[in-house]
């Protein structure tokens, strides 16, 4: 019976999102998707934004990181508004934001859309994309803004809130009635949180030059980030920041020992704050200084290249 409730809810989602040529797709703030596994097997195609001009957009991490930086915005607004409301992101696609609300708190929010508005300048969104973000080329910008639908029409758009916040008031139905508390999970289920740690791993080596925070890594994800520093930690046995922390020394190692790059180089190249940071915790990771470090194995690589 729940396994039905969980399909009709799937099919609804994509048939609306069919018909209307929109991405939908439902922000977790709580954690309450991987409850269940079959609840997070039914919602798992809307955890992304599938469109042509999003998509390629996010190929760009510093363009990917602006739209991540949209999350707390969409929290803080919810807990405003406490109602659907709509908007422009950053790369000018307009979306319907309907909150999910259990016991007056926001646990999460069905984004709905990915348009191009009307009444909006069309170069004006992908030019200014364009200009921000150097690695995105302004002619496939132009073509993929160009093919994105216009937002429906306001009796249509009245007629999706209205079905959103049904699925909505479903979704709190059903979490509540498949709360589990997370003290009874058994290891051997733990395939969600599997790939929870796997697509925080990925994110993390793929901004390993950055300055990578949990909100960011949690956002990527679609988890909260409690829910996935708690699970993370579990699967893995260290938090997040110290496997951050390990990946980034082992990765600086190579540049110690290929290169000549001053350790502030390095430091800044791979996100640390300050040189003094980074060698702190190159010692405490490795028992050795970056600089001994070089010192010490230098002379090996040098005879590997001979």
């Amino acid at each position: 019976m729940e396994q039905n409730r969980y399909s009709k809810i799937s099919n609804y989602l994509k048939k609306l999102s069919s018909y209307f040529d929109a991405t939908i797709c439902i922000k977790d703030f709580s954690g309450f998707i991987s409850q269940n596994q079959d609840f997070h097997t039914a919602l798992s195609p809307f955890l992304i934004h599938d469109k042509p001009y999003c998509k390629y957009l996010k190929s760009d991490s510093t363009a990917m990181m602006h739209c991540q930086s949209q999350i707390p915005y969409i929290i803080k607004k919810s807990h405003e508004k406490r109602c659907s409301f709509y908007g422009t992101c950053h790369a000018g696609m307009w979306e319907l934001v309907v909150p999910i609300i259990q016991n007056n708190h926001i646990i999460g929010a069905i984004l709905f859309g990915c348009y191009k508005e009307e009444n909006i300048d069309e170069k004006k969104n992908y030019i200014r994309v364009s200009k921000r973000f150097e690695n995105l080329k302004i002619e496939k910008l132009e073509k993929l803004y160009q093919l994105t639908s216009k937002v429906p029409k306001e009796n249509d758009i009245d007629l999706i809130q209205s079905s959103l916040e049904v699925i909505a008031n479903e979704i709190v139905l059903l979490q509540e009635d498949n709360y589990i508390d997370s003290s009874i999970h058994k290891k051997e289920d733990n395939s969600p949180y599997d790939s929870m740690v796997m697509n925080a791993i990925d994110y993390m080596k793929s901004h390993m030059k950055e300055k990578i925070s949990l909100n960011d890594i949690a956002s990527y994800c679609n988890y909260s980030p409690s829910y996935l520093s708690h699970h993370f930690k579990k699967i893995v046995g260290v938090n997040i920041n110290v496997y951050i922390n390990k990946m980034k020394v082992e990765h600086s190692k190579n540049h110690l020992l290929k290169t000549d790059d001053t350790l502030s180089t390095i430091a800044e190249e791979l996100g640390f704050s300050d040189v003094s940071y980074y060698s702190r915790i190159f010692t405490k990771i490795c028992g050795i200084s970056p600089g001994k470090f070089r010192e010490k194995y230098i002379r090996v690589v040098k005879n590997e290249r001979l």
